[in-house]
């Protein structure tokens, strides 16, 4: 188990389900006395993931899709610390209402929380920045909140279904 020695909260736990045949958490129900619902690490862990997916199913560029998630889920943390997993879907695809509803269809077959308490600095360190990697092996990292702003990045899908990431407005480069 895994406790967080400031806050006294349990960030992680493993544990049997199982105990005389009756499928039963011991840690969480027995000990601790608490809820095994999702943290809000693995709420915006699926989240980006239904996102990704759908974005693949449909055509569209997940890099983009997953970093207008990762701004939205930062956007709510910020004003409610709190991030309710269908309002991010209907933010990231507000434009397209078959999409909306199959991304609640996900999240109601993941059992995602209605709710989930996240504080500023937990969704800010998860969504901050989105990090890419190509087939061809270059990764790429970049702020979550560029990927929507036009002028900054952009990724284009030509007709063979190759994509073009355009760097734009970059006044320096330095190596790392």
């Amino acid at each position: 188990m895994l406790v967080d020695a400031d806050t006294h909260t349990t960030i992680d736990f493993h544990d049997k389900e199982e105990r005389g045949g009756e499928a039963r958490q011991i840690i969480p129900e027995l000990f601790l006395q608490c809820s095994t619902e999702a943290s809000s690490h693995e709420v915006i862990d699926q989240v980006t993931v239904i996102v990704r997916d759908i974005a693949e199913e449909y055509g569209l560029t997940p890099a983009v899709e997953v970093s207008r998630a990762k701004v939205a889920l930062s956007r709510h943390a910020d004003l409610e610390e709190v991030v309710a997993p269908a309002e991010v879907g209907r933010e990231v695809f507000e434009d397209r209402p078959e999409l909306v509803r199959h991304y609640e269809e996900r999240i109601a077959e993941k059992q995602l929380p209605d709710e989930v308490p996240v504080r500023r600095g937990v969704a800010n360190r998860l969504t901050k920045t989105h990090r890419i990697r190509t087939d061809t092996g270059i990764e790429i990292s970049f702020p979550s909140d560029l990927a929507d702003k036009p002028g900054y990045i952009d990724f284009v899908t030509g007709p063979d279904g190759r994509i073009s990431i355009n760097i734009l407005n970059v006044a320096s480069i330095e190596n790392r």
